[in-house]
């Protein structure tokens, strides 16, 4: 985990409210067309005649698209969540929860977390994810 995929942790639910509305709005959704046609009686006149209704397999190959993608989002929430439970430091799990999973600032996180300086907070996590870094190029190489 990066502190990159954690900074998404707040739009996640946004995105996937966005795609729950364009399937109910897809659900909704009327196709207008026009086509030609001519009287069944002489003379024959052309006209054009307006119909409507729905594009059910266009409707569907859509809310399969947004299904998987929702589904990818909620699979990356429950990592990050788990991700999270695994940190075994309190202190590094609060500065992250805070931080990333509320939204604070890091003047904030300090202040909840009882310190002076946002820098202590902040360095703590950045050190959690360079030691995170560095054990992972280990088992790499």
């Amino acid at each position: 985990m990066t502190q990159k995929e954690l900074e998404q942790y707040r739009a996640l639910p946004g995105e996937i409210e966005q795609i729950e509305k364009r399937i109910r709005n897809l659900e909704k959704g009327i196709v207008h067309e026009s086509v030609k046609g001519s009287s069944i009686h002489f003379p024959y006149t052309e006209h054009r005649i307006h119909i409507q209704g729905i594009n059910a397999k266009e409707i569907s190959r859509l809310k399969v698209k947004l299904m998987r993608r929702k589904y990818r989002l909620i699979t990356q929430l429950n990592e990050i969540e788990a991700f999270i439970d695994s940190i075994e430091d309190s202190l590094i799990r609060q500065a992250i929860t805070l931080y990333y999973i509320e939204g604070k600032s890091w003047q904030a996180t300090a202040v909840k977390m009882g310190y002076s300086s946002e820098s202590i907070p902040r360095m703590m996590v950045n050190r959690y994810f360079e030691k995170l870094c560095a054990l992972c190029e280990k088992s790499i190489v």
